[in-house]
């Protein structure tokens, strides 16, 4: 696939006229599309008269943004050079073409937008004036069409010269050497990091062995992301723009992805919330009893739930290579993780029980506020770990703490069962009085 990289001043109908061409808008960014004004490379996918499929590269026109436009036009096969009809050569028109001709692009149609603002003789001026700014240069002899992107006037001649313009450039001399020129660099949850640019040099091959230069060697698939991925066989050579802009999609299918995601995460919550409250109801002297541990030993409580973290996992994996076997080693990760889900629930019970202690004296208590408690306990850390930095490891240390209480707390149960029960006992008879009060 043969690539198109716009070039021109800032401001003069680049992005606006590629929409036009493609219908894809080529500013990605909220910033770009409120400002009105292209930051980062954009891109899109043109369909010509003749069933041919291009890729196209919208560079920023701005000086401040040169960088970028350097980055989309490194390895391309033609450009579209445009300049504004209403104000004629500028400044990054000159550099955006003296780069141009320093990088040796021959390959070129020249299109002066806008024409819909200015009389028949000042366009006529203005196209005169770029075809002899151009001549002493590796456009010379472009063709100069008048275009506009508002009225749609010239839109197919200009898709008809590009047309031609690529029947005349030959194709990219394939030396077994290929080579990506990145031009974005991002990364999508699901997928890690993702590269973008243009490839000359060769074709790639999915599940290829490529090389990052300076420092990085990357076994992985190569992944191809176009509207055209089903007509790519999994053999197939990689050739050309290898990343494009799918078009928006629907709003009614986003908002349905949306939702999804939303709902997804409301249940979980919502989940948490009910097996928090029925193990406090059900199970009133173990929670108590747990979270009591964390206020009467709450280092040690951390220590031994950082142990049985690191260890527990560690055992579980070595288990599964001895003949005690895969199912064995399966169940102790399960509960591993059941514990995980318990410390949180002890850490919950445990801010739960204070914030009772602190708000409500006991002759007020009753189940209904310590369901509330709890509840609002568990938004608390919900909020904390939204906190930025901090958020994660507070968490983090909350559910450790959690953890190891609650073994502290099984522990003492099976070292001093009459001890336990007996607080146990002493546990229940005050919630018991709680209820009826």
């Amino acid at each position: 696939m043969h690539v198109i990289a716009t070039a021109g001043h800032v401001d003069h109908g680049k992005s606006t006229l590629v929409q036009a061409l493609t219908g894809i808008d080529p500013d990605r960014l909220e910033e770009e599309k409120r400002r009105g004004l292209t930051i980062d490379l954009g891109f899109a996918w043109l369909e010509l008269p003749s069933g041919r499929e291009v890729g196209i590269v919208d560079v920023p026109g701005h000086e401040r943004f040169i960088k970028n436009m350097l980055a989309g036009v490194g390895a391309i096969n033609v450009t579209l050079f445009v300049v504004a009809a209403n104000e004629g050569w500028k400044p990054q028109s000159q550099e955006h073409l003296d780069i141009l001709d320093l990088l040796g692009v021959s390959s070129a149609v020249v299109a002066v937008t806008k024409a819909d603002l200015v009389d028949a003789s000042s366009l006529a001026a203005v196209m005169e004036d770029v075809a002899e700014r151009i001549a002493s240069t590796t456009l010379r002899g472009s063709p100069v069409l008048a275009v506009s992107s508002v009225t749609g006037a010239g839109l197919e001649e200009l898709r008809a010269e590009l047309e031609r313009v690529m029947d005349a450039t030959p194709p990219a001399e394939d030396r077994d050497r290929p080579r990506l020129w990145v031009d974005r660099v991002f990364s999508m949850r699901g997928s890690g990091t993702v590269v973008t640019g243009t490839l000359t040099g060769g074709g790639l091959r999915q599940d290829q062995e490529i090389e990052v230069l300076p420092s990085a060697r990357i076994k992985g698939h190569l992944t191809y992301w176009s509207p055209r991925d089903a007509r790519i066989s999994p053999k197939a050579q990689i050739e050309g723009s290898i990343t494009h802009n799918l078009p928006e999609l629907p709003r009614a299918l986003a908002r349905t992805g949306a939702a999804l995601f939303t709902v997804s995460r409301l249940l979980f919550v919502i989940g948490l919330i009910v097996t928090a409250i029925a193990l406090f109801l059900l199970f009133p002297g173990f929670t108590r009893l747990a979270a009591q541990t964390i206020g009467s030993d709450p280092l040690k409580s951390l220590g031994l739930g950082a142990l049985l973290c690191v260890t527990v996992p560690v055992v579980a994996i070595l288990i599964m290579f001895t003949i005690l076997g895969i199912p064995l080693g399966l169940i102790l990760f399960l509960s591993y993780l059941v514990s995980l889900l318990m410390g949180f629930l002890v850490a919950a019970f445990f801010l739960g029980e204070v914030g009772a202690q602190a708000f409500f004296p006991r002759a007020r208590r009753s189940k209904l506020v310590g369901v509330l408690c709890l509840v609002v306990a568990l938004g608390v850390m919900a909020l904390i770990n939204q906190l930025p930095y901090v958020g994660g490891a507070l968490m983090a240390a909350a559910v450790l703490v959690g953890m190891g209480a609650m073994s502290l707390h099984v522990w003492r149960h099976w070292d001093d069962p009459e001890g336990t029960e007996e607080a146990g006992v002493v546990v229940l008879r005050e919630h018991e009085r709680d209820s009826r009060a």
